[in-house]
């Protein structure tokens, strides 16, 4: 390495080979960097491609540091983590100096970051994800409309109103392809999130859906109509909620989503919560070549007797509204589609009789055949 860096003959296709080698090894080649300022320049793609701004302080050392845009490499950065708000440099320009930006991901542990700002960035950024204890519900949207080209979307925090905002959004002529993957983590403002992507004029067409936690009837409401609007591309669904006992509306038709390969359920969940996973496994079809798994994870809900739960009570609470009386009927559809393993889990630590006999309902569900391996016993959530 030190005959490499020290070489100044070195042909340019094989100096750009061996750059291209160690971009996996970034303290190598920052090293090579201080050895020889002529690895700086070709190198320059691979340092910066990847940026984290922890503090305040980072920030401005780098907008004091890289004050020329022409000169700064952040024309090289690819995915951005900001940690901390930059709010008060929004009048400096920092934003538009990262025109080549893929990924933008911003976190903010005491919950106020000023969005507006980040509306002047790049267009060309496919994956925005924003953590933050305060997520302004309309400037959120906003930003979400101002990236022509975002394809995935991560939430994870408290949905809210802007301070000091009021009226109805403005009007959204346009929004973006939003077409491969959504996480959506939230403790408050959950329904009020899908609404507001839901309105979105270009439609919805992740192929890849995460959401949790669902509490209110709403919120589930809101998943039925998200999860129908992207069934032409839905591959992969994963829903973490906790059904009430009162309230929870019908289950989620997936009978047009039939690119579908695999769906998951997080429950904390009684009898009420079983019965709306089984009808929404109800509607899927013999047309639902691609499905390979379905998992159920049981989550024990301390406010519930699972010791009074069996498989004639589930089949007699299934009678009034549900389209399978006859679970076994139900389970074996499932099987006979192609290559499909269904999983039934539950927690491992502290098993309580209750949970006991709901693992013993679950093998009772399934016929003699497939019993083995369906049941697993998992450890804490």
């Amino acid at each position: 390495m030190k005959t490499t860096t020290s070489n100044p003959h070195l042909l340019p296709e094989i100096f750009d080979y061996i750059i291209d080698f160690l971009r996996d090894d970034m303290k190598t080649l920052k090293q090579c960097c201080l050895v020889s300022k002529s690895w700086v320049p070709r190198s320059r793609e691979h340092i910066f491609a990847d940026l984290t701004l922890d503090e305040e302080d980072d920030l401005e050392s780098w907008r004091e540091t890289f004050s020329d845009p022409a000169n700064s490499p952040s024309y090289h950065t690819r995915n951005l983590t900001i940690r901390c708000d930059p709010g008060h440099m929004e009048e400096s320009g920092w934003v538009q100096s990262f025109p080549r930006l893929e990924t933008l991901c911003m976190m903010s542990e005491d919950g106020w970051v000023n969005f507006p700002m980040f509306q002047k960035l790049a267009p060309s950024i496919t994956a925005l994800a924003l953590c933050s204890l305060y997520l302004p519900h309309l400037q959120i949207l906003d930003l979400i409309c101002s990236l022509p080209l975002l394809e995935d979307l991560i939430l994870i925090g408290e949905v809210n109103e802007a301070k000091g905002s009021s009226g109805p959004p403005a009007v959204v002529s346009t929004s973006p392809p939003l077409n491969n993957h959504l996480d959506i983590l939230l403790s408050e403002g959950f329904a009020r999130t899908l609404s507001g992507l839901l309105s979105l004029p270009g439609g919805l067409r992740f192929r890849a859906v995460d959401l949790a936690w669902c509490r209110e009837p709403d919120d589930l409401l809101q998943v039925r109509e998200l999860v129908g609007a992207c069934s032409g591309t839905l591959e992969s669904l994963r829903i973490g909620s906790r059904v009430s006992d009162d309230g929870t509306p019908g289950p989620i038709d997936l009978s047009k989503a039939t690119n579908i390969r695999d769906v998951e359920f997080q429950c904390i969940t009684g009898l009420t919560g079983c019965m709306w996973i089984i009808m929404t496994l109800g509607t899927i079809k013999s047309e639902h070549r691609d499905l390979r798994e379905i998992t159920i994870c049981f989550m024990e809900d301390d406010d519930y007797d699972y010791d009074t739960l069996d498989l004639t009570e589930l089949n007699e609470a299934a009678k009034p509204g549900m389209r399978w009386s006859d679970l076994d009927s139900l389970l074996i559809l499932l099987l006979e589609l192609r290559s499909i393993r269904p999983r039934i889990l539950c927690p491992q630590s502290d098993v309580t009789q209750g949970m006991v006999s709901l693992a013993g309902l679950a093998r009772s569900m399934l016929p003699e055949t497939a019993r083995r391996g369906i049941v697993e016993l998992y450890g804490d959530f």
